[in-house]
């Protein structure tokens, strides 16, 4: 969503330059990426060794390249592909040995390829294109490790040139790092000897962590430069699209007395959790924050913030107002969540929250309207198998949202079909984990904590039997959506079937089409979230406890939720949150009438109220998992569905 330039009274607003979203997995920016370039057969264990190891860290990414697997046939691998993906990289690992150096020429390829080219061998080819990308460096030093694999029982003198070219490189500017090991062949394959294998991975390790390092610094100073940041500022806010309305501080502006433009938003259409390195929030990073006075954050990510010290207290004024209104003046639906709330260690103000539905269409509604719905009616494989008619399939692009519901539904078919047979699968989730969602979140945040390997064990055959269970059809489509522009237009016009982690709150703002849809709540229970507003350690101004007043006063809370216009334009917000003030809440649901497409948010608040009445019925509403440690570990594993479900379905990234 564009920013925004308002002005209100006189008193001149610039909102954010921030016009985008950032997509982690797709965005080749966010990583350092590292060319893996192997010339021999054989290759197997070495290069699925390297490629788990680079993909461990948050901030490099694995581009790999096998020339003997290169269809001679097709130019397009040398002619575009390699140069592509080399002039994209920034480290680079490259494995010479036993059957290095046939001439390119020598393989009879059709007129086309330049000369320069063809008079190449393997790997020298790739050598000197890496050798050219690194000219493009400033700072050349230790990017490559070349690897010598010698079979000492064949030596190979072809590998001489390379050697040489090798040496002049372990000098400064460039300093290489060169290193040989001996191999022997072991049936269709080489294997490093064994005395020489820690030696191996001790050189692995060192060169994939210093790449990390790099990678992380050069992330941040390249965020710098696109993501202002002003200091000169008053005050400083960051996170969730739609806290920088104009409207919603006009009568603030005016009781302080701010000259004009006093404030800076930096807004996205997902969470803090995903600003870039600038903001001092981005958690692969670690350096001092830069001064934002609030984040706009999700209460699933205070404790991660606090525990790397991105936010601090609440400033004591603003403190004196959250605990002034727990006690009756915030909704009873998030007062368990910030029980906090009533002593002294105020962390985090609530403004507004939601509910995590599932977004179906009538085609895929094919139950009597009096049957209940189960999550494993929307178990990917299954959705895919058992419809008449393919359905669309929309992913919301944060992997905290829509993650879990993904895992979620297929654990829970997994149990329903086979109860022993999952767990065996599965270990150590069990039966009473998937008998209700909110069973599940404490269990990935428990099992986190207690039994990190267990858990990437078990997230992993998940994501394995999702993969798995799903033919190859490239007919089936599925859509994962990064904005929540791109979701509504989606949704307005039509295209999707099913959506997991839309919610209701998107579908509100829906101008046309969404009198199609409808939001299913599974039986086993439905998702919470809640949008809070935490102050940084390094907040500035006078200001900052007449702003929390601000954000918490019955007016604004309305205009959070609706926006500022009367009577609201739904279709002008970037999503509809219920306020978090009670009397605001209750105000919001009095105009279910007047609003019709508030309807299913009021649907869903009906239900939670009904069986909040029940005990019996457990709890069905609950946050979604995020466990701060192994941080990103379940980010890691939907990367790696992304992957998979591409090569079995017509996978589609919208723009970020």
């Amino acid at each position: 969503m564009a920013g925004r330039v308002g002005s209100v009274q006189g008193w001149q607003m610039t909102a954010p330059v921030i016009s985008r979203t950032i997509g982690m997995a797709q965005d080749p920016s966010l990583f350092g990426n590292v060319f893996l370039g192997s010339v021999f057969t054989g290759l197997g264990q070495f290069r699925d060794n390297i490629w788990r190891s680079i993909q461990k860290m948050p901030s490099l990414k694995c581009v790999s390249f096998q020339t003997e697997h290169v269809n001679r046939s097709a130019l397009n691998p040398f002619l575009e592909d390699i140069p592509s993906a080399i002039a994209t990289s920034d480290f680079f690992i490259i494995l010479i040995g036993p059957r290095y150096g046939e001439s390119i020429r020598d393989t009879g390829w059709a007129t086309g390829v330049p000369p320069a080219t063809l008079d190449k061998s393997f790997g020298e080819y790739e050598f000197h294109l890496m050798k050219d990308r690194l000219e493009s460096f400033s700072d050349r030093s230790r990017r490559v490790l070349l690897v010598n694999l010698d079979d000492s029982t064949t030596p190979d003198a072809r590998l001489a040139d390379m050697r040489a070219s090798a040496e002049n490189l372990r000098v400064a500017p460039w300093n290489i790092s060169l290193a040989t090991f001996q191999v022997f062949p072991n049936g269709d394959r080489f294997d490093i000897v064994a005395d020489q294998n820690d030696d191996w991975e001790r050189l692995l390790k060192t060169f994939v962590s210093r790449a990390e390092r790099i990678a992380r610094a050069e992330q941040h100073q390249k965020f710098l430069s696109n993501f202002k940041i002003n200091p000169e500022k008053h005050i400083q806010v960051a996170g969730w699209s739609g806290i920088e309305e104009p409207n919603l501080y006009g009568e603030f502006a005016g009781r302080v007395d701010c000259h004009a433009d006093s404030f800076s938003f930096l807004t996205m259409d997902r969470s803090v959790i995903e600003l870039p390195s600038s903001a001092a929030y981005h958690p692969r990073l670690n350096h001092d924050p830069l001064p934002f006075d609030f984040l706009f954050s999700d209460i699933e990510l205070i404790k991660f913030h606090r525990s790397r010290e991105y936010i601090g207290p609440i400033n004591a004024t603003a403190a004196k107002t959250v605990r002034d209104h727990f006690r009756d003046g915030f909704s009873e639906i998030i007062k368990p969540h910030f029980s906090h709330c009533a002593g002294e260690d105020v962390h985090a103000i609530p403004l507004l929250y939601g509910f995590n539905e599932l977004i179906v269409h009538p085609k895929l509604a094919l139950k009597p309207a009096s049957d209940s719905w189960s999550y494993s009616d929307f178990d990917l494989p299954t959705l895919f198998a058992n419809n008449a008619q393919t359905p669309v399939v929309g992913l919301w692009g944060w992997w905290a949202s829509t993650f879990p519901i993904v895992l979620y539904a297929h654990a829970v078919a997994a149990f329903q079909k086979n109860s022993a047979a999952a767990r065996a699968r599965f270990k150590p989730l069990t039966n009473v984990n998937v008998q209700s969602i909110s069973n599940f979140s404490d269990w990935i945040n428990n099992t986190a904590l207690n039994n990190p390997l267990g858990l990437q064990k078990c997230i992993s055959s998940i994501v394995t039997g999702i993969i798995k269970g799903i033919r190859k059809d490239f007919s089936q489509k599925i859509f994962v959506i990064r904005t929540l522009e791109t979701l509504r237009n989606k949704l307005c016009t039509k295209q999707l079937d099913v959506v997991f982690g839309g919610t209701s709150s998107v579908l509100a703002t829906c101008d046309a089409g969404a009198d199609l849809y409808k939001c299913i709540r599974p039986d086993e229970g439905i998702y919470l979230w809640i949008n809070c507003v935490c102050e940084c350690p390094k907040a500035s101004g006078e200001m900052l406890g007449g702003l929390v007043k601000n954000w918490l006063s019955e007016p604004i809370q309305e205009k959070l939720s609706l926006g500022a216009s009367d009577p609201p334009i739904l279709t002008s917000r970037p999503y509809v949150g219920v306020p978090a003030l009670k009397s605001a809440e209750q105000n919001f649901l009095a105009r279910r009438s007047e609003l019709a497409n508030i309807h299913w948010i009021c649907e869903t608040f009906d239900e939670v109220q009904e069986r909040e009445r029940d005990p019996s019925k457990g709890r069905w509403l609950s946050l979604r998992p995020f466990p701060p440690d192994p941080a990103f570990l379940l980010e890691f594993y939907w990367n790696l569905l992304l992957v998979g479900l591409k090569k079995k379905v017509d996978l589609i990234t919208s723009e970020v």
